[in-house]
């Protein structure tokens, strides 16, 4: 969960969000449901704490959704009122939002927060889904269109190239891959639009994705992968991965992306900031689909058998069980994983035993940020002994779960100790928040000093030359450390942390890629 310190970033970008949503779409009609009910848990940014997030379950023959508890995927702790009628395709987006497509093409729409089912719109003949964010959209490439859905309604694009791969990014945008006579080109068009706002030429490929909250758009070339600015299409770099791109994701926090790579076979992770790859593991043979953990932790890919599980923080690859699907497997918070064995969802633990869940396997499932549980009670006692040093008001911690803060450095060994001297100095770190507002960002550092954590704070500009404020943990001497820290952020603060290197003689007002 993102700290307190960062609402007023949060409270901004569902501001922008909201305000670049312009047009609108066909009236919907309503199909059933019951009054809304209050949504339980915070509208996040990136990452969360295991205890916001829940499994949503969508029957695709028909039915109602349940909610398992993400810690414990057996019990079922929310079930809808609304049958949802049998769907050849079922989509999730955030909200969180189903989106149902019929044999006929017809697309519905289903919130469990209210309850309610909506018709939106019709999607005829074959095609490939894409989403981010609020907004999902497909692409129909032999019929030059595209149909978008989002909170406010449904849009068409009835373009004058074939859309090759598509996806909203932000300001109500889509950014498409199309196939012009010079090659392929990327367009940015506006909601409903048909001709390019603004476009770019050179050399690109599927797969593509969005990233940086909807900002950057990332796309494969030739041994290289890409990044293109929103709204201006202008290229921000582009890192080297010496080999044909197969598969892409981006971490939960949006600041890497994973790259899966052909001749030979591995999987590369490519910084952001840092604009370096470096490479996770060698493959035996070449990655189809990637899929980032629930919270960051771990990478699943897809090489043709039981999916392989790649810890980030850099331990040992081990194979999981079960198939792959566009919903499964999904790495859990805790090291399980979820999967699909036989058509029965299984858990499966790096020791290699399973556990059998009671559901059907004809479902799909998702990992979305809403608790419908009611939050558990806890004695002001209690909460007083469990919650960490430093933490006041804060919620009660799994006493076997957190280890105490000094150990991100302890057990680690010589070689991951952090640095000394003045900050930000050289070294990996562990980015725990991002604020316009420096205040908010020195609180929580102070609160983290407290606990024993090395705080650090940097200055940068972000695209428009606005000043934002980062709050570090470290530095530490190799990524590994950092990335310890980060994990142990994640379970005891509900951080989003992430890891970036800030590098000998950096100024202080780095731009933000």
């Amino acid at each position: 969960m993102l700290p307190r310190s960062s609402s007023t970033l949060v409270l901004l970008l569902t501001t922008v969000l909201a305000a670049a949503a312009c047009g609108g779409g066909p009236d919907e009609v309503r199909e059933g449901g019951a009054p809304e009910m209050e949504l339980a848990g915070t509208t996040l940014l990136t990452g969360a704490g295991p205890d916001r997030w829940s499994l949503l379950t969508v029957p695709r023959e028909g039915g109602v959704v349940r909610a398992r508890a993400l810690a414990d995927p057996s019990r079922v702790v929310w079930e809808g009122s609304t049958r949802l009628p049998p769907a050849r395709e079922v989509r999730l987006v955030e909200g969180p939002v189903v989106l149902l497509r019929a044999d006929d093409g017809t697309v519905r729409r289903y919130d469990p927060r209210s309850d309610r089912l909506s018709r939106v719109a019709a999607v005829e003949g074959e095609a490939r889904w894409s989403g981010w964010d609020r907004y999902g959209l497909w692409v129909q490439p032999d019929r030059s269109s595209m149909l978008e859905v989002g909170p406010e309604g449904s849009w068409r694009y009835e373009l004058g190239a074939a859309p090759r791969w598509a996806v909203p990014v932000r300001e109500g945008k889509v950014a498409v891959l199309v196939d012009e006579a010079e090659g392929a080109g990327l367009w940015l068009v506006a909601r409903g639009g048909s001709e390019p706002e603004s476009r770019a030429r050179d050399g690109f490929a599927a797969p593509g994705l969005v990233t940086a909250w909807g900002r950057r758009v990332v796309l494969a070339g030739d041994g290289v992968v890409r990044f293109f600015a929103v709204p201006s299409l202008t290229s921000t770099g582009e890192v080297t991965v010496d080999g044909p791109v197969t598969a892409m994701t981006a971490s939960p926090s949006s600041h890497e992306i994973y790259v899966a790579v052909d001749d030979p076979p591995r999987v590369m992770r490519v910084e952001r900031f840092g604009m370096e790859a470096s490479q996770m593991a060698e493959l035996a043979r070449p990655a189809r689909g990637l899929r980032a953990a629930v919270l960051g932790e771990a990478l699943l890919v897809d090489d043709g058998g039981p999916p392989l599980r790649i810890p980030v923080g850099g331990d040992d690859t081990v194979r999981a069980v079960g198939e792959w699907r566009e919903d499964l497997p999904l790495a859990l918070p805790d090291g399980r994983v979820l999967a699909l064995r036989g058509g029965t969802p299984v858990l499966w633990r790096a020791d290699g035993t399973t556990e059998t869940l009671e559901a059907s396997g004809d479902r799909r499932w998702a990992a979305v940020r809403w608790n419908p549980a009611p939050p558990p009670v806890v004695s002001d006692r209690v909460a007083r002994t469990a919650a960490p040093a430093g933490t006041a008001g804060s919620e009660a911690a799994e006493p076997d779960t957190v280890e105490p803060a000094a150990d991100v450095r302890d057990t680690a060994g010589e070689a991951e100790a952090p640095l000394s001297g003045a900050s930000p100095e050289a070294g990996f770190y562990a980015v725990v928040t991002a604020a316009r507002e420096a205040s908010g960002v020195r609180a929580l550092l102070d609160r983290l000093g407290e606990a024993g954590y090395p705080t650090a704070l940097q200055a940068y500009r972000d695209d428009a030359g606005q000043r934002w404020y980062r709050g570090l943990v470290g530095p530490y001497r190799e990524r590994r450390g950092a990335e310890a820290a980060a994990r142990q952020l994640r379970r005891e603060r509900g951080t989003s942390a992430w890891v970036t290197e800030v590098r000998a003689g950096a100024s202080t007002e780095e731009i933000f890629r």
